[in-house]
Formats: C-alpha cells, sequence, structure tokens
C-alpha cells in the first residue's frame, strides 16, 4: 500500500539525512564492513581453482543451473532462460529451497504475467540446501548436475538488510 511504501521512504531518508553518531563512527563502521566482507571472500575463496573443466565441452548445449528462481528476479532470468532456443539453452535446473518449488514457481510467474507453460524435459524443479553435502540433492541427482551443468547463476540470496553480514556464511560456504 502507498502508505507503507511512503512509511518506507521516510525511513530511508531518515538514515540518509540524520546519521547516527559522529563522521568518525560512521567511516569506522563502513571500513569494519568492508573488512568483513574482505575476510569472507578471501576465507571462501582460498584454494578455489580458477577454472574447472567437468561436465560438457564450451561449444556444446548448455545447461544452465539456476538458483532463486521462484524469487523476483529469479522468475524473469528463468523467462529469458527458457524463451532461448533449444539450441542455445537445452536444459535448465532450478534449484530453490522450498519442497514445492514448482507450484512457487507457477505463482511467481502467474503473479508476473510470465510463461507457466514448462517443458518438464527442459526445466527441472528441486529443492536443494547449499548448505548440505552434495546440495542436499543426494549422490546420483548431484552427480547429474556436475556433469552435465555448464553455466551456474547463483541467485539465490536472503533479501534482508537488517540481517549481519555473518548471517550469510551458509550461503556462501
Amino acid at each position: 500500500s502507498a502508505s507503507t511504501v511512503d512509511k518506507m521512504t521516510e525511513a530511508i531518508l531518515d538514515l540518509v539525512t540524520k546519521p547516527k553518531g559522529t563522521e568518525q563512527d560512521q567511516k569506522d563502521a563502513i571500513v569494519s564492513r568492508e573488512l568483513k566482507m574482505k575476510h569472507l571472500l578471501e576465507q571462501y575463496s582460498r584454494g578455489l581453482p580458477t577454472s574447472v573443466s567437468v561436465g560438457k565441452q564450451a561449444n556444446s548445449l548448455r545447461t544452465v543451473l539456476l538458483t532463486g528462481s521462484t524469487g523476483s528476479l529469479g522468475s524473469y532470468l528463468l523467462a529469458a532462460l527458457e524463451s532461448l532456443p533449444k539450441s542455445e539453452v537445452d536444459k535448465i535446473y532450478c534449484l530453490n529451497r522450498s519442497p514445492n518449488s514448482k507450484e512457487r514457481q507457477t505463482k511467481s510467474n502467474l503473479d508476473r504475467g510470465l510463461n507457466i507453460d514448462w517443458d518438464d524435459e527442459r526445466i527441472e524443479f528441486l529443492q536443494a540446501d547449499l548448505s548440505q553435502p552434495d546440495l542436499g540433492l543426494g549422490a546420483e541427482k548431484y552427480a547429474e548436475i556436475l556433469s552435465e551443468t555448464t553455466v551456474v547463476i547463483h541467485n539465490a540470496w536472503q533479501v534482508n538488510f537488517n540481517l549481519a553480514l555473518d548471517s550469510f556464511q551458509p550461503q556462501i560456504q
């Protein structure tokens, strides 16, 4: 409702125009957040290969793994991928947290006026837990996805600006 949007706008403007603490406190807070982000980046990127050669060859059909397809941006990403010809994107794995992600995707797409007539051979909706071994999919499905996927679009992210940076660690481990 307009009331909610007005209140949110007012709160954001108050944060921007009426900062709390001294100017030095604000600079220290920014530096602290930047240091935490750099630390997390170093922690979770240490030892990662710069490129991995598994699955299909680069010139073959693309298989896309899309996380967070049921969210707002994810629905549009899925619609864009689906609109590409099969000669460009052969398969799309949609990994989501909910056990009923296909039903949630249907509702999300209906709300946005997007297609809901999916080719079940081309688009597969799966429940996943990114913090679990094998993404919580089981060894067989995980191995299939690992060997087939050529493109990963990691779009699953909890949108809550009140959470501390540390609370996102399970999503990036």
